[in-house]
């Protein structure tokens, strides 16, 4: 995907913004100005993580130069003029599907989102929490450099997931 890049399914537009910081090719995806697919990028109360790839050894980069990213990465979702639902890929802080809230009503209730570059890149690189369970396995499936099998997917997928950074 191409930052900046757009798209149309059916009568409606899907832009693509590039969101590094989880993941070096992090995407949010853009529907109309209605509502931002944020994957792990953003959740409602909190950010994705930054040091998973890096400590799988999948990524050359340090937790602190990605926390650097993620925190443009949120800038430039900050910067929307308009008040989207934000979409994550899935939340820990919400009890039950769907996720989905108004920019407008997380932005008070997530820290992250107000903090300073520096104050971010220290919160998310001093206190990380422990990795789930197979995070290495999971990490390596999703960026293709394994391939596990059928039968091992489904248990990958019903582990726990601790992508948020709290």
């Amino acid at each position: 995907m191409i930052d900046g890049r757009s798209f149309d399914v059916g009568n409606d537009y899907v832009g693509v913004v590039h969101t590094p910081g989880h993941s070096p090719g992090g995407v949010t995806f853009e529907l109309e100005t209605e509502a931002l697919l944020t994957g792990d990028t953003l959740f409602h109360e909190s950010v994705g993580r930054v040091e998973l790839g890096v400590t799988a050894g999948l990524e050359r980069s340090s937790a602190a130069e990605n926390a650097g990213k993620l925190y443009e990465s949120l800038r430039r979702l900050r910067g929307r003029d308009a008040d989207p639902v934000i979409l994550p890929a899935h939340d820990p802080g919400s009890p039950e599907p769907p996720v989905a809230a108004r920019f407008s009503d997380i932005a008070p209730r997530n820290a992250d989102l107000r903090r300073t570059r520096s104050t971010l890149v220290d919160a998310l690189t001093s206190d990380i929490p422990d990795h789930p369970p197979n995070f290495q396995r999971i990490k390596r499936a999703n960026t293709g450099v394994t391939n596990p099998l059928e039968e091992e997917l489904s248990t990958l997928e019903r582990g726990p997931n601790r992508c948020a950074a709290n």
